[in-house]
């Protein structure tokens, strides 16, 4: 007999699926497990999943909202029924976000850190040496003539808009040739013509950013969704426990599937 819940039979295939995405996560945490534990356990997970998944599809289409029952499609509806069990988590007081900061400072570490804007001209197979070096050099001249160095970028660089700005970013996400230039500069400071594997660049430091921890105010905004984020996971998993103890679940005995079985 299929398991059965709340009268509804268990999908065996739809097991079967969740035990091959499971298995995998198996192997790596469970190295050297004997192979017949291994399924078995694999599988009893993978029945459980399904076992919820389908408490959370049964209790979706039972819900009185005028707004999911109006939902015809099968897997927006049980999106709509989540979203709407997870919103009732509370956002976090201000005293409770001050104490996650306080907790987990060493994980708001930022290293060094420069905002900057670049001109480049690639020296590629579309163009030579010579020529991205000559349009370069045009560019430089144009900075040193007094126009703004953003407007600059846009016209002659090979990367145009935004003015060339490359936001923040630290060491090891740029090339090695254009960060020794780079982080070396003083803010306001607007480098020579230098080279890099792709080609010719000019570099414009805005602002550097010390190493350490960053200040309160400009992650408040990560602590709080991270809060929320798990409130609304144990709120979500608090459902589906509820949902379990009040279901009808008729387990039969353990059967050991069949491609298992063949292994012995």
């Amino acid at each position: 007999m299929p398991i059965l819940v709340n009268g509804e039979p268990l999908d065996q295939s739809e097991i079967r699926r969740q035990a091959n995405l499971m298995r995998e996560r198996f192997v790596q945490e469970s190295p050297g497990a004997d192979p017949l534990d291994f399924e078995m356990q694999i599988w009893e997970e993978a029945r459980q999943v399904v076992i919820d998944r389908t408490l959370v599809r049964q209790a979706a289409f039972a819900e009185p909202d005028e707004e999911i029952r109006a939902c015809l499609d099968t897997e927006v509806k049980i999106q709509r029924f989540l979203d709407r069990a997870a919103a009732k988590a509370a956002p976090p007081k201000n005293s409770e976000i001050a104490d996650y900061y306080r907790k987990n400072r060493q994980h708001f570490y930022r290293p060094e850190q420069v905002h900057a804007s670049h001109i480049v001209k690639n020296v590629d197979e579309r163009c030579d040496e010579a020529t991205a070096r000559a349009s370069i050099q045009a560019a430089a001249a144009a900075i040193a003539s007094g126009r703004p160095f953003g407007e600059v970028a846009d016209e002659y660089s090979d990367c145009p808009g935004r003015g060339g700005d490359l936001g923040f970013f630290g060491r090891g996400e740029m090339v090695d040739e254009f960060e020794a230039v780079v982080f070396n500069l003083r803010e306001g400071e607007i480098s020579e013509i230098f080279r890099t594997p792709f080609g010719f660049h000019i570099a414009k430091l805005h602002e550097k950013r010390r190493p350490g921890i960053r200040p309160l105010p400009e992650v408040r905004a990560e602590i709080e969704a991270a809060i929320l984020a798990e409130r609304r996971t144990a709120m979500l998993e608090k459902m589906v426990l509820e949902l379990r103890a009040g279901a009808d679940i008729r387990k039969t005995s353990a059967v050991v599937p069949a491609e298992l079985k063949a292994d012995r």
